[in-house]
């Protein structure tokens, strides 16, 4: 199996820091906790936003990049 070379495009590295950005702020909420401790309703929040963004940042990373050549599809 040979492998090609791809080179990663500025609009690929755009998304991958927006998509960072997301869950860096996602995250702030986590990182301060009130009174010691974080609420259940809070953590499982994150969870699912968290699974919101990293279902759309695999489908524009992996499989656009793998089964769509030539064009980049967005959502």
């Amino acid at each position: 199996m040979t492998q090609s070379h791809k080179s990663v495009t500025m609009v690929e590295l755009f998304y991958d820091l927006i998509f960072a950005y997301a869950v860096g702020r996602m995250a702030q909420a986590l990182a301060l906790p009130t009174h010691g401790f974080i609420a259940p309703r809070m953590l499982g929040e994150f969870l699912m936003m968290l699974l919101v963004f990293w279902v759309i940042w695999t489908y524009q990373t992996v499989l656009a990049n793998r089964y769509f050549s030539g064009c980049l599809k967005i959502l």
